[in-house]
Protein backbone atom coordinates (compact mmCIF):
# COMPACT_ATOMS: atom_id res chain seq x y z
CA UNK A 1 0.00 0.00 0.00
CA UNK A 2 1.46 3.48 -0.59
CA UNK A 3 1.90 5.96 2.23
CA UNK A 4 -0.35 8.51 0.10
CA UNK A 5 -3.66 6.42 0.46
CA UNK A 6 -3.19 6.51 4.31
CA UNK A 7 -4.94 9.96 5.64
CA UNK A 8 -8.02 8.31 3.37
CA UNK A 9 -8.34 5.12 5.26
CA UNK A 10 -7.41 6.35 8.49
CA UNK A 11 -11.23 6.24 9.77
CA UNK A 12 -11.13 2.44 8.72
CA UNK A 13 -8.11 1.80 9.97
CA UNK A 14 -9.03 3.14 13.40
CA UNK A 15 -12.34 1.35 13.40
CA UNK A 16 -10.52 -1.96 12.85
CA UNK A 17 -7.19 -1.18 14.96
CA UNK A 18 -8.48 0.75 18.41
CA UNK A 19 -5.53 2.61 20.47
CA UNK A 20 -4.83 -0.62 23.09
CA UNK A 21 -3.93 -2.76 19.51
CA UNK A 22 -1.88 -0.50 18.19
CA UNK A 23 0.33 0.05 21.47
CA UNK A 24 0.59 -4.03 21.59
CA UNK A 25 1.48 -4.17 17.89
CA UNK A 26 4.23 -1.72 18.28
CA UNK A 27 5.47 -3.79 21.44
CA UNK A 28 5.05 -7.08 19.33
CA UNK A 29 7.14 -5.56 15.90
CA UNK A 30 9.90 -4.57 18.44
CA UNK A 31 10.17 -8.18 20.21
CA UNK A 32 9.98 -9.49 16.76
CA UNK A 33 12.56 -6.66 15.40
CA UNK A 34 15.44 -7.70 18.22
CA UNK A 35 14.64 -10.57 17.34
CA UNK A 36 15.15 -10.19 13.74
CA UNK A 37 12.31 -11.51 12.56
CA UNK A 38 11.90 -8.50 10.32
CA UNK A 39 9.10 -9.94 7.84
CA UNK A 40 6.89 -10.28 11.43
CA UNK A 41 8.25 -6.96 12.77
CA UNK A 42 6.98 -4.88 9.57
CA UNK A 43 3.47 -6.91 9.63
CA UNK A 44 3.03 -5.82 13.59
CA UNK A 45 4.52 -2.43 12.86
CA UNK A 46 1.98 -1.70 9.71
CA UNK A 47 -1.07 -2.83 11.63
CA UNK A 48 0.30 -0.27 14.36
CA UNK A 49 1.08 2.56 11.45
CA UNK A 50 -2.63 1.74 10.80
CA UNK A 51 -4.06 3.36 13.71
CA UNK A 52 -2.51 6.74 13.31
CA UNK A 53 -1.71 7.59 9.78
CA UNK A 54 -0.37 11.27 10.95
CA UNK A 55 2.03 9.70 13.81
CA UNK A 56 5.64 9.35 12.02
CA UNK A 57 7.00 7.65 14.88
CA UNK A 58 4.89 4.06 13.57
CA UNK A 59 5.82 4.71 9.80
CA UNK A 60 9.88 5.12 10.70
CA UNK A 61 9.55 1.65 12.37
CA UNK A 62 8.10 0.16 9.10
CA UNK A 63 10.62 1.95 7.17
CA UNK A 64 12.83 0.25 9.49
CA UNK A 65 11.89 -3.05 8.85
CA UNK A 66 11.65 -2.34 4.95
CA UNK A 67 15.13 -1.52 5.27
CA UNK A 68 15.95 -4.69 6.81
CA UNK A 69 14.26 -7.09 4.53
CA UNK A 70 16.01 -5.07 1.17
CA UNK A 71 12.53 -3.34 0.03
CA UNK A 72 14.71 -0.24 -0.80
CA UNK A 73 12.26 1.87 -2.46
CA UNK A 74 9.51 1.43 -0.14
CA UNK A 75 11.66 2.02 2.48
CA UNK A 76 13.06 5.28 1.20
CA UNK A 77 8.82 5.80 0.27
CA UNK A 78 8.52 5.36 4.06
CA UNK A 79 10.98 7.58 5.32
CA UNK A 80 9.81 10.40 3.18
CA UNK A 81 6.83 10.00 4.67
CA UNK A 82 8.15 10.52 8.40
CA UNK A 83 9.96 13.54 6.99
CA UNK A 84 6.52 14.96 5.73
CA UNK A 85 4.68 14.33 8.96
CA UNK A 86 7.10 15.17 11.20
CA UNK A 87 7.53 18.48 9.47
CA UNK A 88 3.56 19.37 10.67
CA UNK A 89 2.59 20.91 13.94
CA UNK A 90 1.05 18.37 16.05
CA UNK A 91 1.35 17.22 20.05
CA UNK A 92 5.16 16.65 20.01
CA UNK A 93 7.63 19.11 20.99
CA UNK A 94 9.11 21.00 17.93
CA UNK A 95 12.74 19.38 19.20
CA UNK A 96 11.18 15.89 19.14
CA UNK A 97 9.59 16.34 15.69
CA UNK A 98 13.04 17.55 14.55
CA UNK A 99 14.78 14.46 15.80
CA UNK A 100 12.66 12.29 13.91
CA UNK A 101 13.41 14.12 10.86
CA UNK A 102 16.64 13.62 11.39
CA UNK A 103 16.80 9.66 11.76
CA UNK A 104 15.06 9.77 8.14
CA UNK A 105 17.33 12.21 6.65
CA UNK A 106 20.20 8.99 8.39
CA UNK A 107 18.42 6.35 7.09
CA UNK A 108 17.80 7.91 3.54
CA UNK A 109 21.63 8.50 3.38
CA UNK A 110 22.38 4.48 4.47
CA UNK A 111 20.13 3.80 1.55
CA UNK A 112 21.74 5.59 -0.96
CA UNK A 113 20.00 8.36 -1.85
CA UNK A 114 21.89 11.59 -3.00
CA UNK A 115 19.58 14.18 -5.15
CA UNK A 116 21.72 16.53 -7.40
CA UNK A 117 22.97 19.86 -6.43
CA UNK A 118 24.27 22.17 -8.45
CA UNK A 119 27.76 21.97 -9.58
CA UNK A 120 31.02 23.71 -7.80
CA UNK A 121 30.75 27.48 -8.52
CA UNK A 122 27.08 27.18 -10.00
CA UNK A 123 23.46 27.52 -9.19
CA UNK A 124 20.61 25.60 -9.78
CA UNK A 125 17.39 24.03 -8.46
CA UNK A 126 16.85 20.62 -6.12
CA UNK A 127 13.94 18.47 -7.03
CA UNK A 128 11.46 18.41 -4.49
CA UNK A 129 10.51 15.53 -2.55
CA UNK A 130 6.77 16.57 -1.44
CA UNK A 131 4.48 15.15 -4.26
CA UNK A 132 1.88 18.20 -2.77
CA UNK A 133 4.87 20.84 -3.07
CA UNK A 134 5.39 22.30 -6.66
CA UNK A 135 7.57 24.75 -5.54
CA UNK A 136 11.51 24.51 -6.24
CA UNK A 137 14.49 24.86 -3.92
CA UNK A 138 17.32 27.09 -5.21
CA UNK A 139 20.45 26.44 -4.59
CA UNK A 140 23.99 27.73 -4.93
CA UNK A 141 27.43 26.37 -4.26
CA UNK A 142 31.09 27.71 -3.52
CA UNK A 143 34.19 25.74 -3.38
CA UNK A 144 36.43 26.92 -1.37
CA UNK A 145 40.84 25.73 -0.42
CA UNK A 146 42.84 27.52 1.88
CA UNK A 147 46.30 26.12 1.35
CA UNK A 148 48.98 25.92 3.90
CA UNK A 149 52.74 24.61 3.16
CA UNK A 150 51.81 21.05 4.08
CA UNK A 151 47.91 20.64 4.64
CA UNK A 152 44.71 22.83 3.00
CA UNK A 153 41.91 23.14 4.47
CA UNK A 154 38.99 22.39 1.57
CA UNK A 155 35.22 23.16 1.97
CA UNK A 156 31.98 23.43 -0.28
CA UNK A 157 29.09 25.14 0.72
CA UNK A 158 25.46 24.75 -0.48
CA UNK A 159 23.33 27.72 0.17
CA UNK A 160 19.49 26.69 -0.34
CA UNK A 161 16.50 29.30 -0.38
CA UNK A 162 12.97 30.07 -1.87
CA UNK A 163 14.40 31.58 -5.15
CA UNK A 164 17.94 32.88 -6.83
CA UNK A 165 18.51 35.86 -5.59
CA UNK A 166 18.27 34.19 -1.80
CA UNK A 167 20.27 31.12 -2.92
CA UNK A 168 22.95 33.87 -4.25
CA UNK A 169 26.38 35.01 -2.28
CA UNK A 170 26.32 38.23 -1.37
CA UNK A 171 29.14 40.33 -2.49
CA UNK A 172 31.39 42.08 0.68
CA UNK A 173 32.94 45.47 0.00
CA UNK A 174 36.12 44.70 -1.73
CA UNK A 175 34.14 42.55 -4.26
CA UNK A 176 34.42 39.32 -3.08
CA UNK A 177 31.83 36.83 -2.35
CA UNK A 178 31.24 35.57 1.42
CA UNK A 179 32.94 32.11 2.27
CA UNK A 180 35.96 33.28 0.31
CA UNK A 181 38.45 33.14 3.22
CA UNK A 182 36.66 30.34 5.51
CA UNK A 183 33.68 28.10 5.85
CA UNK A 184 30.33 29.81 6.57
CA UNK A 185 30.02 31.90 9.86
CA UNK A 186 27.94 29.12 11.71
CA UNK A 187 26.68 30.56 15.07
CA UNK A 188 28.34 29.42 18.09
CA UNK A 189 31.64 28.23 16.34
CA UNK A 190 34.82 30.13 17.69
CA UNK A 191 37.03 31.23 15.25
CA UNK A 192 39.85 28.47 16.00
CA UNK A 193 37.26 25.89 14.76
CA UNK A 194 38.25 27.52 11.87
CA UNK A 195 41.82 26.95 12.05
CA UNK A 196 42.38 23.56 12.89
CA UNK A 197 39.37 21.40 13.76
CA UNK A 198 37.02 19.38 11.50
CA UNK A 199 33.51 21.70 12.27
CA UNK A 200 30.78 20.34 14.49
CA UNK A 201 28.05 19.51 12.20
CA UNK A 202 25.62 19.69 14.83
CA UNK A 203 25.90 23.77 14.87
CA UNK A 204 25.14 23.94 11.24
CA UNK A 205 21.06 23.65 11.73
CA UNK A 206 21.55 26.99 13.15
CA UNK A 207 22.34 28.73 10.61
CA UNK A 208 19.08 28.69 8.03
CA UNK A 209 19.46 28.24 4.34
CA UNK A 210 23.71 27.46 4.81
CA UNK A 211 25.25 23.86 4.73
CA UNK A 212 28.32 22.23 4.29
CA UNK A 213 28.47 19.60 1.92
CA UNK A 214 32.49 18.91 2.60
CA UNK A 215 34.71 20.32 5.05
CA UNK A 216 38.39 18.82 5.67
CA UNK A 217 42.11 18.55 5.45
CA UNK A 218 43.43 17.71 2.13
CA UNK A 219 47.93 16.85 1.81
CA UNK A 220 48.75 19.54 -0.89
CA UNK A 221 51.79 17.72 -2.21
CA UNK A 222 54.35 15.52 -0.27
CA UNK A 223 55.63 18.23 1.99
CA UNK A 224 57.42 15.07 4.41
CA UNK A 225 58.95 14.15 1.43
CA UNK A 226 60.05 17.85 -0.20
CA UNK A 227 61.69 18.39 3.07
CA UNK A 228 63.80 14.74 3.59
CA UNK A 229 63.45 13.14 0.96
CA UNK A 230 61.39 10.03 -0.31
CA UNK A 231 63.90 7.57 0.51
CA UNK A 232 67.44 6.99 1.47
CA UNK A 233 69.83 7.98 -0.90
CA UNK A 234 74.06 8.43 -0.95
CA UNK A 235 73.48 11.52 -1.40
CA UNK A 236 74.95 12.97 2.40
CA UNK A 237 75.12 9.53 3.60
CA UNK A 238 78.19 9.09 5.89
CA UNK A 239 78.73 5.95 5.82
CA UNK A 240 79.41 5.98 1.99
CA UNK A 241 81.37 8.50 2.44
CA UNK A 242 83.20 6.64 5.00
CA UNK A 243 83.46 3.63 2.58
CA UNK A 244 85.11 5.89 -0.52
CA UNK A 245 87.49 7.40 1.95
CA UNK A 246 88.29 4.28 2.74
CA UNK A 247 88.99 3.10 -1.34
CA UNK A 248 91.03 6.54 -1.83
CA UNK A 249 93.49 5.76 1.01
CA UNK A 250 94.17 9.33 1.20
CA UNK A 251 93.97 10.78 4.62
CA UNK A 252 92.94 13.77 3.85
CA UNK A 253 89.96 12.82 1.98
CA UNK A 254 88.22 12.00 4.97
CA UNK A 255 87.67 16.09 5.74
CA UNK A 256 86.07 16.32 2.24
CA UNK A 257 82.55 15.91 2.21
CA UNK A 258 80.11 13.77 0.65
CA UNK A 259 79.42 16.09 -2.95
CA UNK A 260 83.04 16.98 -2.73
CA UNK A 261 84.23 13.24 -3.05
CA UNK A 262 81.22 12.68 -5.51
CA UNK A 263 82.58 15.51 -7.92
CA UNK A 264 86.29 15.67 -7.78
CA UNK A 265 87.98 13.82 -10.66
CA UNK A 266 90.26 12.19 -8.14
CA UNK A 267 87.78 10.66 -5.78
CA UNK A 268 84.41 10.50 -7.84
CA UNK A 269 85.40 6.61 -8.88
CA UNK A 270 85.36 5.61 -5.06
CA UNK A 271 82.74 7.51 -4.41
CA UNK A 272 80.64 6.25 -7.27
CA UNK A 273 81.82 2.75 -6.75
CA UNK A 274 80.84 2.96 -2.59
CA UNK A 275 77.23 4.29 -3.49
CA UNK A 276 76.18 1.53 -5.67
CA UNK A 277 77.88 -1.27 -3.24
CA UNK A 278 75.39 0.64 -0.66
CA UNK A 279 72.34 0.27 -3.08
CA UNK A 280 72.59 -3.15 -4.07
CA UNK A 281 74.26 -5.16 -1.27
CA UNK A 282 74.28 -2.61 1.97
CA UNK A 283 76.21 -3.04 5.13
CA UNK A 284 74.84 -2.65 8.60
CA UNK A 285 75.62 1.59 8.73
CA UNK A 286 73.82 1.91 5.68
CA UNK A 287 71.00 -0.14 6.88
CA UNK A 288 71.02 1.85 10.07
CA UNK A 289 70.89 5.12 8.41
CA UNK A 290 68.18 3.79 5.84
CA UNK A 291 66.18 2.91 9.34
CA UNK A 292 66.70 6.04 11.05
CA UNK A 293 65.62 8.24 7.46
CA UNK A 294 62.17 5.92 7.15
CA UNK A 295 61.31 7.56 11.01
CA UNK A 296 61.85 10.45 10.37
CA UNK A 297 59.64 10.55 7.56
CA UNK A 298 57.19 8.69 10.17
CA UNK A 299 57.40 11.22 12.59
CA UNK A 300 56.70 14.47 9.72
CA UNK A 301 53.73 12.61 9.04
CA UNK A 302 52.67 12.14 12.79
CA UNK A 303 53.39 15.89 12.87
CA UNK A 304 50.77 16.41 10.28
CA UNK A 305 48.39 14.28 12.74
CA UNK A 306 44.89 13.10 11.02
CA UNK A 307 43.74 14.44 7.69
CA UNK A 308 40.11 14.35 8.18
CA UNK A 309 37.52 15.03 5.61
CA UNK A 310 33.56 15.36 5.81
CA UNK A 311 31.64 14.33 2.73
CA UNK A 312 27.85 15.50 2.57
CA UNK A 313 24.75 14.42 0.03
CA UNK A 314 21.23 16.17 0.32
CA UNK A 315 18.81 13.10 0.94
CA UNK A 316 15.71 15.40 1.28
CA UNK A 317 14.50 18.74 0.19
CA UNK A 318 10.58 20.44 0.19
CA UNK A 319 10.44 23.84 -0.41
CA UNK A 320 6.58 24.08 0.96
CA UNK A 321 8.16 22.83 4.46
CA UNK A 322 10.96 24.60 4.22
CA UNK A 323 13.20 21.26 5.30
CA UNK A 324 16.23 20.21 3.47
CA UNK A 325 17.99 16.85 4.74
CA UNK A 326 21.61 16.37 4.63
CA UNK A 327 23.79 13.02 5.32
CA UNK A 328 27.74 13.60 5.87
CA UNK A 329 29.85 10.74 5.75
CA UNK A 330 33.35 11.44 7.54
CA UNK A 331 36.78 9.55 7.54
CA UNK A 332 39.64 9.94 9.18
CA UNK A 333 43.30 8.98 7.40
CA UNK A 334 45.32 8.40 10.32
CA UNK A 335 48.77 8.33 9.70
CA UNK A 336 49.88 6.32 12.75
CA UNK A 337 47.84 4.47 15.55
CA UNK A 338 44.65 2.44 15.39
CA UNK A 339 42.34 3.40 11.90
CA UNK A 340 39.62 5.24 13.16
CA UNK A 341 36.06 3.85 11.19
CA UNK A 342 33.77 6.34 8.97
CA UNK A 343 31.50 8.23 11.25
CA UNK A 344 27.68 9.18 9.59
CA UNK A 345 25.73 11.91 10.51
CA UNK A 346 22.28 13.88 9.54
CA UNK A 347 21.14 17.09 9.94
CA UNK A 348 18.79 19.83 8.27
CA UNK A 349 18.66 22.86 6.90
CA UNK A 350 15.62 25.38 7.23
CA UNK A 351 15.33 27.16 4.08
CA UNK A 352 14.84 31.26 5.19
CA UNK A 353 11.32 32.27 4.82
CA UNK A 354 12.18 35.40 2.96
CA UNK A 355 14.78 36.59 -0.18
CA UNK A 356 17.80 37.91 1.44
CA UNK A 357 19.39 40.84 -0.38
CA UNK A 358 23.02 42.16 -0.86
CA UNK A 359 24.88 44.46 -2.65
Amino acid sequence: MRWGQAAALAAAWALAFPAPARADARADGTRAYRAKRFAEALAAFEAAARQSPSDPEPIADVALALQKLGRTEEAIAANRKVVELAARPGKAKAAKRAKIREGAYFNLGKLGVAIGVPAEEACGTIATDAAACKQPVFACRKSRLNAGSGLGVVWDVLRVARDKEGAGFIKTEDGEEEYYERPPLIFGVSDEAYNGRVLDQSALAEQEGDGVLRYGWEEMGDECARIHGSEWSCSGSEAVRVEAVRCIGDPEAGMRSSSELETSPATAACYRKACERAEKTPWPAVTAEDEEHRKRIDRCYAGLSEIEDTRCVVVYADACTGFVGVYCTKTVDRNKGKPKPDRHKAYELKIPPETRTGS
